[in-house]
């Protein structure tokens, strides 16, 4: 009886074996665990540092301008910072475990765009109601 797969078995491949005292892929780095031999390991991407629970400034301040700034995206009337002040205030809650500089500094962006807009409808909103107080 013949075997039914010649090519199976404990031949050698029709190229050879490999070249002397070399490995079939190529040199191997020495086991130790490192990711890069002599060097540590990998850089990391993006450098995360985590500010502990206790020391993370309040967000008491961040949440009231990012409820306030979705509160003004309504009344908009062509203005943008109600849109700007929700992104900058929800940049500044991502930040608050990260870099509490950059949380204190978005979170101003966050009221100086509402500031500005409440500013802009005070404005039109005492213009209208002297309009119509004086029935112009």
């Amino acid at each position: 009886m013949s075997d039914p797969h010649p090519h199976y078995g404990a031949q050698q491949p029709p190229y050879g074996p490999p070249p002397g005292g070399v490995p079939p892929y190529g040199p191997q780095p020495p086991h130790g665990g490192a990711y890069y031999p002599g060097h540590g390991p990998p850089p990391t991407p993006y450098p995360y540092t985590y500010v502990r629970p206790e020391h993370q400034p309040p967000a008491g301040s961040t949440i009231t301008a990012l409820v306030i700034s979705v509160l003004l995206v309504p009344m908009c009337m062509g203005n943008i910072t109600p849109l700007i002040g929700t992104v900058m205030a929800g940049i500044a809650l991502s930040e608050r475990s990260r870099d509490p500089d950059r949380h204190g500094k978005f979170r101003r962006y966050a009221w100086i765009s509402n500031g500005i807009h409440l500013g802009i409808f005070a404005v039109l909103a005492g213009l209208i109601t002297t309009a119509i107080v004086l029935d112009v």
